[in-house]
């Protein structure tokens, strides 16, 4: 196996707890000088803070030349609360770390391999802005259990070991004049290539919504991405189009939001450069994510040719 869950953050932090004021024993040179057996890309665990949810993963360990999606499930502690961004840090090596929810609750503190889609199509998302306005935060339900996300890539020589952190600040209510949700619209059933390739697929409003800033997302191969919307008996137009790594990813205003009317059609078209081989997700991805005033709004239907 490329992929081992180590001991728990709370048992590496009783560990640690528990050595505290030893003196670290000297080794003769050719022991102290040798070269490491392991690259350790572990993010520091934080000190506790109140204004603060914390989320620290268990260790993973991954071999040489191996990839895997991990996912920390954690319910949640304090119960509602809005939150106006969250301080991800990830190690060496890391792809992504996402902060998600999980549709089908796990026992908290599970640590699982997500990497296949089934185990991805079980999570909502928890979008939480860094560029929020003041008194605006991302709505987090009392029934959440949150997932920590983590992508990591071992690309080295030497086997990785790793552990990310999620800190969720909590904005007290008071101080929120706007809520906000998450807008996720995705596809896990993608396969692309050998040679160009274009997929879609189409999502419904499900109720009117308030759009402010939004973005796309594909990986190295992403070529072209489109976003078309279709209100009822209105005619189509296009809301985003923008040429991978050329245009501006992240768009929209935060002063001036896109009007989704209930049940209009949001068709996203991504198209890819010639792979020279058959990926599959997570290898490349297609998604359209931003925030919303009004209820979550996921979707991760088939795709389809265009």
């Amino acid at each position: 196996m490329g992929v081992t869950a180590a001991s728990s953050c709370a048992s590496v932090v009783a560990m640690i707890g528990s050595l505290a004021g030893c003196t670290a024993p000297s080794h003769p040179p050719d022991v102290r000088d040798a070269a490491p057996e392991i690259d350790d890309v572990r993010v520091p665990i934080p000190a506790a803070d109140p204004s603060f949810v914390d989320m620290v993963s268990p260790e993973l360990r991954l071999e040489p030349g191996h990839e895997a999606i991990y996912c920390y499930y954690l319910d949640n502690p304090i119960g509602r609360f809005g939150s106006d961004h969250i301080e991800a840090r990830q190690g060496m090596g890391g792809h992504h770390i996402g902060f998600r929810h999980a549709s089908t609750h796990q026992p908290s503190g599970t640590f699982a391999d997500c990497t296949s889609d089934q185990e991805t199509r079980q999570l909502g998302d928890l979008f939480v802005g860094n560029d929020l306005p003041a008194g605006w935060a991302t709505e987090i339900p009392a029934d959440a259990q949150f997932v920590l996300e983590m992508h990591y890539i071992n690309a080295g020589e030497l086997p990785l070991l790793a552990r990310d952190v999620i800190r969720i600040h909590r904005l007290p209510d008071a101080q929120i004049t706007k809520w906000l949700h998450a807008m996720h619209l995705k596809i896990y059933d993608l396969v692309i290539g050998p040679g160009e390739t274009t997929l879609a697929f189409t999502c419904t409003v499900p109720e009117d919504l308030a759009l402010y800033t939004f973005w796309g997302h594909q990986h190295a191969l992403g070529k072209r991405q489109q976003i078309d919307v279709t209100p009822p008996g209105s005619a189509l137009y296009s809301l985003y189009d923008v040429t991978w790594g050329m245009g501006a990813l992240v768009q929209g205003s935060n002063a001036e939001p896109v009007m989704l009317t209930a049940g209009s059609q949001i068709d996203v078209t991504c198209t890819w450069s010639p792979a020279g081989t058959v990926l599959r997700f997570p290898d490349e991805m297609c998604a359209f994510g931003g925030f919303v005033e009004g209820v979550e709004f996921s979707c991760a239907p088939p795709s389809r040719m265009p």
